[in-house]
């Protein structure tokens, strides 16, 4: 057991945000910083949909035994739903010799109504333990600096990562910073003595994300490309052991870019930027997902996709994959799930045929 006597003077932390990485490591630093490890008897664990707030409040207020603070951790805080409903003014009742530790794991899903959920939760337990003079640590890497550090990571390792080279990682990884240093962390490995990682590595050897593969796939049927469309659905679903979930699961992600790619395209249209979108296309911007809130390799990535094709065909492709969730969800006559998958890509390439070019 570490022997520290620097405890942190604050008594209620909360660690949340999308990246499971830095989640970790803001952990470990508050841990260490307390003086505690994970094996010791003063430090007790609980997930929030197990237990109650007055409950960890009253066990962070048991008296330490051989550390200089009770250390008590919930893990998966959302599950504990709105604070308000938990009297959220007991978190500032913790005593100085208590340290209470939430951390929001949730991590960033594809489903758009979970994940405005898990963040207005998130928000508003935020709120709450400022209110009780808590600290808040969000585990986040803004856009701008995404790359900057992920080369960081990379000269941790010994190796230099390309600018190119950290582009290509960072859209492969659906601009998660944690699953990109994974990556990283692999590729020293595969390039061995060579000190830098190159953009030709990180194909070779990265593997790309859930979101980087559906992107693929609508980039193949924009292109009216059935071969490689089809390569996508088969690394889509290829490997999965229930077909008919994964296919449920597809539809939604597959929607929203074609959303996305729809909004481009009115922008392309009306000849203003994305930034002007709001103001010169009023009803252009969906309220979930908005081309003018997405990082800017997304909006990008769209963009050029949107060149590619008209709204009409955008809007085509729309209905079929409304029709194919009809069909999975039994509203419409279909065989299986990936039959009514695969109709729904050929009829979409249909439709793009006679696409549109700027």
């Amino acid at each position: 057991m570490s022997r520290k006597t620097a405890v942190p003077a604050v008594p209620v932390w909360l660690i949340h945000g999308p990246e499971e990485l830095l989640r970790r490591r803001a952990l470990a630093a508050l841990l260490d910083e307390i003086g505690v490890t994970t094996q010791d008897f003063d430090l007790e664990t609980h997930t929030a949909d197990s237990s109650k707030l007055s409950e960890w409040v009253a066990a962070a207020g048991t008296v330490p035994f051989l550390a200089v603070a009770r250390v008590v951790i919930i893990r998966h805080l959302l599950r504990a739903g709105d604070p308000k409903e938990a009297r959220p003014e007991q978190l500032a009742t913790v005593p100085s010799s208590g340290r209470l530790i939430l951390i929001a794991d949730e991590e960033a899903t594809l489903d758009e109504d979970r994940q405005r959920r898990f963040t207005d939760l998130a928000r508003a337990w935020s709120r709450a333990i400022l209110a009780a003079g808590g600290t808040v640590i969000e585990a986040n890497v803004p856009p701008a600096q995404f790359s900057t550090r992920l080369r960081s990571e990379a000269e941790s390792l010994g190796k230099a990562l390309t600018p190119t080279a950290s582009d290509v990682l960072k859209e492969m990884c659906g601009g998660s910073f944690s699953r990109a240093v994974d990556e990283v962390e692999k590729l020293s490995l595969f390039v061995g003595d060579r000190a830098n990682i190159q953009e030709a590595d990180v194909h070779q050897v990265a593997s790309a994300s859930r979101e980087h593969n559906i992107f693929r796939l609508v980039e193949s049927i924009a292109s009216g490309e059935a071969s490689p469309a089809f390569a996508q659905l088969r690394t889509l679903f290829g490997n999965t052991a229930r077909p008919d979930d994964a296919a449920n699961r597809f539809l939604a992600p597959l929607s929203r870019q074609f959303r996305l790619v729809w909004q481009a395209r009115a922008a392309i249209d009306a000849k203003v930027g994305i930034a002007q979108m709001k103001q010169s296309i009023p009803g252009a911007l969906a309220e979930r997902p908005r081309l003018d809130g997405e990082q800017e390799f997304v909006q990008q990535k769209s963009l050029r996709l949107a060149r590619r094709l008209s709204l009409p065909s955008i809007a085509a492709c729309l209905h079929e994959i409304a029709d194919c969730d009809a069909r999975l969800k039994g509203l419409r006559p279909a065989s299986s799930a990936l039959d009514s998958i695969e109709t729904m890509v050929v009829r979409c390439l249909e439709h793009t045929a006679a696409r549109t070019r700027d």
